[in-house]
């Protein structure tokens, strides 16, 4: 891609990659590729650690951690200094390197530990943290973590790949480049949410305001969910039986029920006979199984002029 950090009016050639990319995604300010290998390649904005390459340095280029693991290591190796070392440490905190010293200082032996940057199959973003399944169903996690959003049970950013613990099986995960909200839905078709749930978007009552561990919905049968869009603050649902049920806020009428909900903890639903869902930061469309598109929410008058 360009190095320059301008934007760009018409279409320009990225650059610098390996052509084995069979994916990407978008993240906020930031871009993901998975290539053949399973390998995750990211470039961009890295505040949050969102790039998993464990530090918090922005990127130009499509880098990959065990790129960066290797070149530190040749370099260390090839000038035998204490100093390169020591540069490592400052540049990687997360790394967890072991230093062996032998024969007054005249080698430095670093092993990092192993890259967890691969055997991805799927990445997800939301605004701040990065999800990935991994080829065993395991869920993986990184990025932001204000509201609890990479569900480790803390509130920690983490700027390498971690496991979610408690989640198996994984085929798929629910979130968007808006949202601090997350689920995920197993090979037995359960749903579980956490992140932010300070408009109740996660559809389980009585739930914190910030949900730090994955918990189950009970609201829905196993197997009952087809598909889920997140919105800033709301959720939407859309059932094997084509009806559409929305939770969290309805301040800006996102969830379509009308002048007189404002927000629900509670599933609702919203409309039936739908083929497709759809959701922006605050608004929802959808499309029914006669071809219609309907749409509720902030701003959307011009759809109907």
């Amino acid at each position: 891609m360009n190095p320059s950090k301008s934007n760009s009016k018409t279409f320009i050639k990225a650059d610098n990659f390996s052509g084995n990319e069979k994916e990407v995604f978008v993240g906020v300010d930031c871009i993901y590729t998975l290539d053949e290998n399973n390998l995750v390649w990211a470039w961009g904005y890295n505040d949050y650690g969102q790039l998993a390459l464990g530090d918090y340095t922005d990127q130009k280029t499509p880098t990959n951690y065990a790129v960066l693991r290797t070149e530190i290591v040749e370099v260390t190796k090839e000038k035998n200094e204490l100093s390169i070392a020591r540069d490592v440490v400052n540049k990687m905190p997360e790394c967890n390197l072991r230093i062996s010293l032998q024969n007054r200082l005249d080698t430095v032996d670093i092993n990092l530990n192993e890259d967890v940057n691969k055997n991805f199959k799927k990445i997800y973003s939301s605004y701040t943290a990065t999800f990935g399944i991994k080829d065993d169903g395991t869920l993986w996690a990184w990025g932001g973590n204000s509201c609890g959003e990479l569900g480790t049970g803390d509130y920690f950013n983490r700027s390498k790949a971690v496991q979610v613990k408690g989640l198996e099986n994984i085929v798929d995960v629910y979130t968007s480049p808006y949202s601090w909200h997350v689920f995920a839905k197993n090979v037995n078709g359960e749903i579980f949410a956490w992140g932010n749930n300070q408009d109740t978007q996660l559809g389980i009552p009585g739930a914190d305001g910030r949900l730090h561990t994955p918990t189950k919905l009970t609201f829905f049968a196993d197997n009952e969910i087809k598909d889920i869009k997140t919105g800033a603050y709301h959720t939407i649902f859309l059932k094997v039986d084509g009806s559409v049920w929305g939770v969290g806020s309805s301040w800006e009428y996102q969830l379509g029920l009308g002048e007189d909900i404002y927000r629900t903890d509670i599933p609702m639903q919203i409309i039936d006979n739908v083929k497709t869902i759809s959701t922006g930061r605050r608004h929802s469309i959808v499309i029914k199984n006669d071809g219609t598109v309907w749409a509720w929410g902030r701003k959307l008058l011009w759809l109907f002029r």
